[in-house]
């Protein structure tokens, strides 16, 4: 059961501001925000002075797959810190949604890229296919446990709904 926040302890209940481990995710987004600008500055810097070419090589198809994924996260964390400055409550729907969905594209474009790359490089058996997903799917199973943790945390956590929903858990 949820209540609602009194406008005293909206005022004075630490959980009720920024901090803890929704102020270190407000922090990461803006910093992946800032690293993807960065980088995305840097390729086309390159593309300009060097060409297409001067990118080196495999650019092609797998690679692009490849940053889908990312180039969603990169879109959700600016619209989770946007979000989280204006305090709209719908964040942590948003963030899980967005989450959820970035955990799909993550595993459709990863296994899809692994797929063309073994293609494009002759690995036709099962075997060496095989090989060369397991990590992958580690990988994607490690990022579901995480994301499942995220999801938890902003739709059942104390400073998330604090913060964000102005409630606080009456008892269980």
């Amino acid at each position: 059961m949820w209540r609602d926040l009194t406008p005293q302890e909206a005022a004075t209940m630490p959980e009720a501001r920024l901090g803890g481990a929704l102020m270190a995710m407000f922090a990461l987004a803006i910093a992946v925000v800032v690293a993807m600008a960065v980088v995305t500055v840097f390729n086309a810097w390159l593309f300009l002075t060097v060409g297409p070419g001067g990118m080196g090589r495999g650019q092609g198809l797998a690679t692009t797959l490849f940053m889908v994924p990312t180039a969603f996260v990169t879109l959700l964390a600016l619209v989770f810190a946007i979000m989280t400055m204006a305090r709209a409550r719908s964040t942590p729907t948003v963030l899980i949604g967005g989450v959820v969905v970035w955990m799909v594209l993550r595993l459709l474009f990863t296994i899809g890229g692994q797929v063309l790359v073994s293609q494009q490089y002759g690995a036709n058996g099962g075997a060496v296919l095989f090989s060369m997903m397991w990590p992958v799917l580690v990988n994607v199973a490690a990022d579901g446990v995480l994301a499942a943790a995220l999801c938890g945390y902003m739709s059942d956590g104390t400073r998330p709904n604090a913060y964000f929903l102005r409630r606080v858990r009456t008892g269980r």
